[in-house]
């Protein structure tokens, strides 16, 4: 594996098709996901209610993909970590070798390679550590120079910069945290998949419902009507109450909001409750 981080989504994307005919097990794949609040029990059902494989793998891919970046990258970890029951070796007149394709993707988290002496490495890892160097060069230059007027300017607003590093493109982007967001990222990222996962158990009579709760809420700040109208979907409604209360306090105003939908059945307690405790 390299060492560099590239996008998800994309690079799912553009393995799809390959996917699409060669992927084995894709109902363990989905288990492992459910299991990892990624995707809703829903899915895994609705994945096994197919018999033929092809069919079971086009409702993984479409489900992982519309939840966009962090689901890609779990369902691509888990492929590497299951590679040997998931993914097929063929040599090329038989197909694409789909070991060697989930080998080529940057995990972040990638210990193996770090302590590989350079003569243990692939070529397509060698490369990928000299790009590394490279990139973190030229990340840290722009770094330096961006952080004096960040540092004046934005002080108040800007908590934390991550940059990420995409093959022969050198990318960054700035993610920017109020004080009441939790500093763990990756719970952070854990609790917008599975809040996404409790929105979309709702139907339409309580998503207007939950809007409107939202919108005159005494506990914390209530949403505006205008920005709750704006949310048309589970993800764009899921970061609008994480951008407005925070991870904590979004964990707490789910567990007060679904209390007053009524709903505390077993669907949507077994998503939040976890993070309750963390909470």
């Amino acid at each position: 594996m390299a060492s560099t981080q590239q996008f998800a989504l994309e690079y799912l994307q553009n393995g799809r098709r390959s996917l699409e005919t060669h992927l084995q097990n894709p109902s363990m794949v989905t288990e492992q996901l459910r299991d990892l609040n990624i995707v809703p029990e829903k899915v895994l059902r609705k994945v096994r209610s197919f018999k033929k494989r092809l069919s079971q793998t086009r409702v993984l891919l479409n489900e992982v993909t519309k939840r966009g970046e962090v689901a890609s990258y779990e369902l691509l970890k888990i492929l590497y970590e299951n590679r040997h029951k998931t993914l097929p070796r063929t040599q090329s007149k038989l197909g694409p070798d789909l070991h060697q394709w989930i080998s080529c993707f940057s995990f972040t988290e990638d210990p193996d390679l770090q302590s590989s002496p350079a003569s243990d490495l692939g070529p397509c890892e060698r490369y990928r550590k000299q790009l590394k160097m490279k990139a973190t060069e030229v990340v840290q230059a722009k770094l330096d120079r961006s952080m004096n007027f960040l540092r004046d300017k934005w002080k108040s607003k800007i908590h934390r910069c991550v940059y990420f590093v995409s093959r022969n493109t050198f990318y960054f982007t700035r993610h920017c945290e109020k004080n009441n967001v939790s500093s763990d990222g990756k719970h952070g990222l854990r609790w917008i998949n599975t809040l996404c996962n409790i929105i979309e158990q709702l139907k339409k009579k309580e998503m207007k419902k939950l809007k409107g709760l939202m919108n005159s809420l005494e506990t914390h700040d209530p949403i505006p009507k205008s920005s709750l109208e704006k949310a048309k979907d589970a993800v764009t409604l899921a970061d609008l109450m994480v951008a407005t209360w925070g991870t904590g306090g979004s964990i707490l105003v789910t567990k007060e909001l679904m209390g007053k939908l009524p709903r505390n059945d077993h669907a949507v307690t077994s998503l939040l409750n976890p993070f309750l405790v963390a909470a």
